[in-house]
């Protein structure tokens, strides 16, 4: 930029918001293959919350995510390894008895550490093996050896004061900026890694105190800092935006300068009563473990995993990356281009590097390509007869199945019914009820399109939702006799005019 005007500054990018862009990158990456619908399906988020969860705009909820699928893909892949070499069973079950029961020092800790490292060279030649047989094996191998590592080590740097490794994961995520069109954080990331380079060489005293964990705010709990724009949004934001805050009275200037004044006030008393009771306040950053969260956790991961064998489980024996949860083949994306996002992503940053910052052929500001990784949109179309004449009879078995839970095949026929329906039915071999809002959604299809360069007397379209739950909910059906056919002749038949 202009080096001679700003030798002696050094800035630095906010680890919160680019932990929260990472989340971002690995949500578009995960998108296609439906996991995140199989999230919705067994209740670990609603329909509302995956979005930000996807885009990884809700911090802990994302990071909790990807926690949860990371845990569920290395549990398929561990079980899927231990079934086809049964005696690596044995070894890690006689290791964990040995690491329980002994204290590992010396002799003993080297001893287990190579029988350790020799299992883990096994796994991980297994990996290499599947994926190189599998496109949809490599794809989730790519998120688990490649991706989840990244965000993973960003928040592990930051809570422990490693700089090192934080500047590690810094240079991995730039690939996935480039690659992901995270346009500001192209630009202004390896202009941010020159400097680190340089940190030791031009502020010896500033890489003392980043050695140290001077570049995150550390509390006196071991293992619990956050990056300096975390503890901004927290400490000094957050006041701003709850009850008794400024949201809500920014137009009154009084307010906000007595709102001012108060602030102050307010962080210098919970200060003393830190200092004098040992005590936290309200604005204190850590928060203590909740083992019931831990618990809460554990569950939903479980779910998570029984849901994928029963439905589609992703490491199957298939060519092509399938939709965990409908099992068609993805095709809205190039995966076999999403498998090289890293080196991609990697070779653009060099290529920025080496335009921008060394030769500065082009400036810093003018437009970055973004990567397409978006496959136009086909159709996908059937080998041959006999491929319809199998989906067709997979299809028919369903419709089969629900005529003997009581359904019509003019109410079976009003909804999609495909060859991987499994997920259409509860435990109990019920049939599930569809969400309010992909009820809503088809709804909308439903609604005409409205030209609006056309003319102006668009047709009227009339449509009555009914939440009937919620109704019984209020209604008294007790002191109603007999309850339900009351309920129904009073309401329901006068809505249709029956």
């Amino acid at each position: 930029m202009k080096p001679d005007q700003f030798n002696n500054i050094f800035l630095g990018l906010g680890g919160f918001h680019m932990e929260k862009i990472v989340l971002a990158c690995l949500g578009t990456y995960l998108e296609p293959s439906g996991i995140f619908d199989v999230l919705v399906e067994t209740e670990c988020y609603g329909t509302d919350v995956i979005k930000a969860v996807i885009s990884g705009s809700h911090y802990s909820r994302a990071h909790t995510a990807h926690s949860m699928i990371h845990e569920v893909l290395i549990s398929m892949m561990l079980e899927a390894f231990i079934s086809k070499y049964p005696e690596r069973r044995t070894e890690l079950e006689a290791l964990q008895v040995k690491c329980r029961s002994t204290e590992l020092t010396g002799e003993k800790w080297n001893t287990t550490k190579e029988r350790v490292d020799t299992i883990e060279t096994a796994f991980q030649d297994y990996l290499k093996e599947r994926a190189s047989l599998s496109q949809s094996f490599d794809y989730w191998k790519t998120y688990v050896s490649d991706l989840f590592p990244i965000v993973r080590d960003l928040t592990n740097s930051l809570r422990s004061g490693d700089w090192i490794l934080y500047r590690s994961a810094m240079e991995r995520a730039t690939a996935l900026f480039f690659y992901f069109g995270r346009t500001n954080y192209c630009r202004w990331t390896p202009l941010f890694l020159q400097d680190c380079y340089q940190l030791k060489k031009k502020f010896p005293l500033l890489y003392d105190s980043y050695m140290n964990g001077g570049f995150a705010v550390n509390t006196t709990k071991k293992g619990s800092g956050v990056p300096f724009d975390q503890a901004l949004e927290q400490c000094c934001n957050r006041p701003a935006k709850v009850s008794g805050g400024i949201i809500g009275v920014t137009r009154k200037k009084e307010a906000v300068a007595l709102w001012g004044i108060i602030k102050h006030r307010k962080y210098q008393y919970v200060d003393l009563l830190e200092m004098k009771d040992d005590i936290e306040g309200e604005l204190s950053l850590h928060h203590d473990f909740n083992p019931s969260t831990a618990t809460k956790i554990v569950r939903m991961v479980q779910d998570i995993e029984e849901y994928l064998l029963k439905v589609c489980s992703p490491l199957q024996d298939q060519v092509a990356l399938k939709n965990v949860l409908t099992g068609e083949i993805v095709t809205n994306v190039n995966v076999d281009k999403m498998l090289c996002c890293i080196k991609e992503g990697s070779a653009a940053c060099a290529k920025f590097i080496d335009d921008r910052l060394r030769n500065r052929s082009i400036s810093i500001h003018s437009t970055i390509s973004k990567i397409k990784f978006a496959s136009p949109k086909t159709t996908l179309k059937l080998a041959s007869k006999a491929d319809i004449k199998d989906e067709t009879i997979k299809s028919l078995k369903f419709l089969e199945y629900g005529c003997h839970r009581g359904f019509t095949v003019e109410e079976l026929l009003q909804h999609e019914i495909t060859n991987s329906a499994f997920f259409l039915v509860d435990e109990d071999g019920y049939l599930k009820k569809s969400a309010k809002s992909h009820l809503g959604t088809e709804l909308l299809k439903l609604c005409p399109l409205i030209d609006k360069k056309g003319p102006e007397n668009s047709p009227q379209t009339h449509a009555i939702v009914i939440d009937f739950m919620a109704l019984v909910r209020k209604v008294p059906l007790k002191k109603l006799d007999p309850p339900v056919k009351k309920f129904h002749d009073c309401y329901c038949l006068d809505i249709y005019g029956h």
